[in-house]
């Protein structure tokens, strides 16, 4: 669906004008405005399937950031239902990102569409409801994580029992590699960690940062 600025702002006006007179409608208004000002005129096809609307597919960014909501919600959802040994153990091979995992939302600046979209989806168009009443907002861009994340997922999609991940899968999810930490012996060598990863799940002051990092490449060196 498309509107010119001046159909945007005819729309934006009638909804104001029945939100104020409180007349109820099949059409929320408030959702019109939603839609309007997150530019997420495609949900008014989905809240709306009885008005015959002009076929359109889905926009690609929506179907990747569902694709993204429905991951975590996976990985969260069978995080909780480990046991609290298996969740050590999670958190250990998984580190620095296996303690309580959560998503993490998406950058305002640099993922401004997939933050509008993520927002729309769930605070207006009420999918996604575990995610409710969390800021989506976050300090650093996440997508490309989230796509190496993704890719690791989808294969195991049609193995999973009841949506549910065992021990091992959350920990090769969120280490965004299968080959790492997965029944390592203990005399494996310290993987490198990037820098984003410390910066974003834990607060490290920046000189001990400069230490790790330093540890870390003379350990991929040797």
């Amino acid at each position: 669906m498309e509107l010119t600025d001046g159909e945007k702002l005819i729309l934006i006006m009638l909804s104001d004008l029945q939100h104020a007179q409180g007349i109820k409608q099949s059409v929320d208004p408030e959702l019109i405005k939603a839609a309007i000002h997150y530019d997420c005129l495609w949900g008014l096809n989905w809240e709306y399937p009885g008005i015959p609307f002009k076929s359109e597919e889905t926009p690609e960014i929506v179907t990747w950031v569902m694709d993204i909501l429905q991951m975590w919600t996976v990985i969260e959802m069978s995080f909780t239902k480990l046991s609290d040994t298996e969740k050590l153990r999670v958190e250990r091979d998984a580190h620095p990102f296996g303690a309580n995992p959560r998503f993490g939302g998406f950058a305002a600046e640099s993922e401004a569409k997939e933050l509008k979209t993520l927002t729309f989806l769930v605070n207006h168009l009420h999918r996604f409801l575990n995610f409710k009443d969390r800021n989506f907002t976050s300090s650093i861009p996440l997508s490309g994580r989230y796509k190496r994340m993704y890719d690791i997922y989808q294969p195991m999609l049609p193995g999973l029992r009841n949506n549910h991940l065992s021990t091992d899968q959350p920990i090769e999810i969120l280490l965004q590699d299968p080959s790492k930490n997965i029944k390592k012996d203990e005399s494996s060598t310290t993987q490198a960690v990037p820098l984003s990863s410390y910066c974003c799940y834990q607060p490290i002051h920046y000189a001990k940062l400069r230490v790790l990092i330093m540890l870390s490449n003379s350990e991929t060196q040797r």
